[in-house]
């Protein structure tokens, strides 16, 4: 797992790091800058003219030093200075010092002349609120220049104009091809449009590393976890070839009712095709025939029909509704002694809910960024400023495991939290987040924990979802996500 830190604490390790090896701050920045340069070398080979464009503060700093080292390396350098290099202070104002008696083209972004790469050095970790007109220009003629004549940009330790704490922006920020972090992961790299705007993720420790060390993990905790895609393989257990659909788990989907009947059906098809040994569906009774004909392993039946088997397992809420009788199966199945998974309108009943004696051990909720509101009393931007925040507030007022879905969706059970997975444009459509509570609902009853499952159950569909998508942004089904998901969860398990 990669940690994922706040801008406060690496500014705090970055203070500890020159303390521990007795050098200036200036010394970290001339490293980002090398840094900068190797890796622009190492990735853009043929490039030999430089657009450099900076700010105010360190980040200017560091693209001065890249412009140093690039014209002392031959390369020819333009260079836009949003706030007069004169005017800098501090580290930036000797990056400058050292530049100005080279050979480069101090410009008007107005004028740019022919380039091969921007480097920008405009906004750092600091940054959080409203862009000046000056550097909003910027930016705005930035993008435009990637886009007309395909100049790749890289940003120097977080694309201008994202917010480092929650990859949030403004309305423009630089659209990177790369960019290379400093010291370690800011949450503003895995989150919203910081996963849009950052495009190849790089890092470059700085001599840091000490600080990262198991030892040292109290004094400079991360915020939480980047998951990596090598973890799958840890969590699902072992198949043994006599293995009975029994022992795989029989879980129970509730929800569909008329007009919504196809969210459940997408929870119970991707559930009895992701592993799980028998799925028993309740939604409205004139849709079995077509759901017996569309998936007849699954057992379709009325969602207020007798239960006539053990579960090990509950996904409620998909199509639920929110009529008075969708209530009454809200607090019916609520009271099944089993882990479960609770989505869409089961989280509407969830936080009406009067009765707090329900039962939720080893439970999921999965909400977006609206529900999640709904739970907490929140508007949706309060949550969408600080999701980690409140994906722990929800985790630790229902004493469940929250998956906060969105562009990085975090799992976290108030304590543990992890970042589980990316972003992709063609997931802005209708039933994925159906699919996904069939996915965790089917590993709740193959035998994992509430913890495991949801973990998995977000990688597996992210993954999913970037398969079934392949070249497309648009028109991707998310019935398209199940035949993935079937081939992923057999990649991930190993039969002995």
């Amino acid at each position: 797992m990669l940690p994922v830190f706040s801008s406060n604490t690496i500014k705090h390790i970055e203070q500890a790091s020159v303390e521990r090896e007795q050098i200036e701050l200036f010394e970290l920045m001339q490293r980002a800058g090398q840094a900068a340069f190797d890796l622009l070398q190492d990735k853009w080979p043929a490039v030999r003219k430089l657009l450099v464009v900076t700010g105010s503060g360190n980040n200017a700093g560091d693209a001065l030093t890249v412009a140093r080292l690039a014209i002392e390396s031959g390369y020819q350098v333009q260079l836009v200075a949003i706030r007069p290099l004169d005017q800098l202070s501090g580290d930036a104002e000797l990056a400058w010092q050292q530049l100005q008696s080279l050979d480069y083209e101090l410009i008007d972004i107005e004028r740019v002349g022919v380039c091969d790469l921007i480097i920008d050095g405009i906004l750092g970790t600091g940054f959080n609120g409203e862009l000046r007109p000056a550097y909003r220009n910027t930016i705005q003629r930035l993008n435009l220049l990637k886009l007309e004549q395909q100049i790749p940009i890289l940003s120097l330790d977080i694309a201008s104009g994202i917010y480092a704490d929650s990859g949030l922006a403004d309305r423009d920020y630089i659209q990177a091809d790369a960019t290379i972090s400093y010291i370690a992961s800011k949450l503003g790299h895995w989150l919203d449009y910081g996963l849009d705007a950052r495009g190849e993720l790089f890092h470059a420790t700085l001599g840091a590393d000490y600080f990262f060390q198991d030892q040292q993990k109290d004094k400079f905790s991360p915020v939480t976890y980047k998951l990596c895609a090598k973890h799958l393989a840890q969590q699902l257990p072992k198949r043994h070839r006599n293995i009975y659909k029994n022992q795989a788990g029989h879980l129970l989907c509730i929800g569909g009712t008329k007009g919504t009947v196809g969210a459940i059906l997408l929870t119970a098809e991707t559930a009895i095709k992701s592993g799980a040994g028998m799925v028993t569906c309740g939604l409205d009774v004139e849709a079995i025939n077509a759901a017996l004909s569309r998936c007849p392993e699954v057992m379709w039946q009325a969602p207020d029909a007798e239960l006539r088997h053990q579960y090990q397992a509950l996904a409620l809420g998909p199509g639920l509704g929110s009529t008075d009788w969708a209530k009454e199966l809200f607090n019916k199945f609520m009271q099944m002694p089993c882990p479960k998974v609770i989505d869409a309108d089961a989280l509407y009943w969830l936080a009406k809910n009067q009765h707090p004696a329900l039962e939720m051990t080893e439970s999921v909720l999965t909400p977006h960024l609206g529900e999640a509101a709904t739970l907490l009393s929140w508007d949706t931007a309060k949550v969408r400023q600080d999701r980690l925040v409140a994906a722990k507030t929800i985790a630790n007022q229902y004493q469940t495991v929250v998956v906060l879905k969105g562009a990085g969706t975090i799992v976290t059970d108030g304590e543990r939290s992890v970042i589980a997975s990316g972003a992709h444009p063609a997931m802005a459509t209708a039933g994925l987040g159906d699919v996904l509570t069939g996915l965790i609902g089917s590993l709740l009853v193959q035998g994992l924990d509430a913890w495991q499952a949801a973990i998995l159950g977000v990688q597996i569909h992210f993954m999913a979802a970037q398969r079934a998508a392949g070249t497309r942004d648009r028109g991707m089904l998310a019935s398209e996500l199940i035949p993935q998901i079937n081939q992923l969860i057999n990649g991930v398990e190993q039969v002995e």
